[in-house]
């Protein structure tokens, strides 16, 4: 244990010791009990040691603790007295008690990899979040985008934002409240510029994409388009592109035609596109095919409502806005326009 002393002038220092321990006494207990205000080591071996933590005791075992924290290992350790009622007293110590401090521990377990993931302080943190979120009433009012619930959870790392998420839905919260704070948390990366290599922000997009609810009405069809734009760029799988082509063509209805314009000079299911004759300024394969794909969910949906107009009206904007493009020549629009005017027949 960790010894006092003062040195010639009169400065207290601290004397590392070792211990020995025997190995039948370093103990890890399962569980703790709870008796009144104190939680107590459920262990055949009687507790020696008293820690006080915002006016909780807990009763552990003195040696396990020493063994493995560096804290506890420099401090000398005095026996109880009435006037705490502890044998040590951590102060300004965050226990997880409030959204805030979790979000902080959590934060710092970012420096903290792989002890902290380890230790399970990741998952206890993201769980306690998950917890402390579906407790709250979440009404439309959680839904705003000047929500602290969305602004406080966006500044996280990605891989802990997903973590958060997951349990989110594993509690069963909403869809467009999960659905909403995927889509802040996406606006706050691309606001800052993207910032990281190509490898990061590929990692970002299918993550993101990976914990979108399946309810349709979960995230807008604006949101969808653009982070099909962001997975052209940065060369995200195929799957994952005809993953958010799919999602697109179930809401197509809500889509604007200046949304539909999809750069075309970016990586389209795995193929280049940079010569010449490629490089127009519009990817109109895209469009088509997420057209494809909204003609099969009305078929399966077997739904005769009024998208099929909307549809149409779009699709007749959108080929009036590609046709200025100067690098798209009159055999491709008019090779476009049959194309997609032959799928809008089928349109209901």
């Amino acid at each position: 244990m960790a010894q006092s002393g003062r040195d010639s002038d009169g400065n207290n220092l601290i004397h590392n010791q070792s211990i020995i321990v025997p190995a039948n006494l370093i103990t890890i207990a399962d569980s703790f009990e709870k008796k009144e205000h104190s939680w107590f080591v459920a262990s055949h071996i009687p507790t020696d040691l008293s820690i006080q933590i915002q006016g909780i005791t807990f009763h552990v075992h003195k040696y396990p603790l020493v063994s493995r924290c560096g804290y506890l290992s420099q401090v000398e350790l005095q026996p109880s007295n009435s006037n705490l009622g502890c044998d040590l007293k951590l102060e300004n110590l965050p226990v997880l008690s409030s959204w805030r401090e979790t979000i902080t521990v959590l934060r710092s377990c970012e420096t903290l990899s792989p002890w902290a993931e380890n230790l399970q302080i990741v998952r206890r943190c993201c769980d306690s979040i998950a917890r402390k979120a579906s407790r709250e009433k979440l009404t439309g009012e959680m839904t705003n985008e000047e929500s602290w619930w969305f602004k406080d959870s966006a500044t996280l790392r990605i891989d802990h934002f997903v973590r958060i998420i997951t349990a989110l839905r594993a509690k069963g919260l909403k869809p467009e409240i999960i659905g909403s704070c995927i889509m802040y948390y996406a606006g706050k990366w691309r606001h800052e510029g993207n910032v990281g290599h190509n490898k990061e922000q590929k990692m970002i997009i299918e993550s993101l994409v990976s914990i979108l609810p399946p309810q349709k009405e979960a995230v807008s069809c604006k949101f969808l388009l653009a982070m099909l734009k962001m997975a052209l760029v940065y060369s995200a799988s195929p799957a994952l592109v005809s993953e958010l082509e799919k999602r697109v063509g179930m809401v197509l209805e809500n889509a604007d035609a200046n949304d539909l314009l999809v750069p075309s000079c970016t990586r389209d299911q795995g193929k280049t596109l940079n010569s010449p004759d490629e490089c127009t300024m519009h990817n109109i394969d895209v469009v088509q095919r997420i057209l494809e794909y909204f003609l099969m969910h009305e078929h399966e949906q077997q739904e005769q409502q009024k998208s099929g107009k909307m549809v149409s009206k779009l699709l007749d904007n959108y080929l009036a806005e590609v046709a200025k493009d100067p690098n798209l020549s009159i055999t491709n629009i008019s090779s476009s326009s049959r194309s997609i005017a032959s799928k809008s027949t089928n349109l209901p």
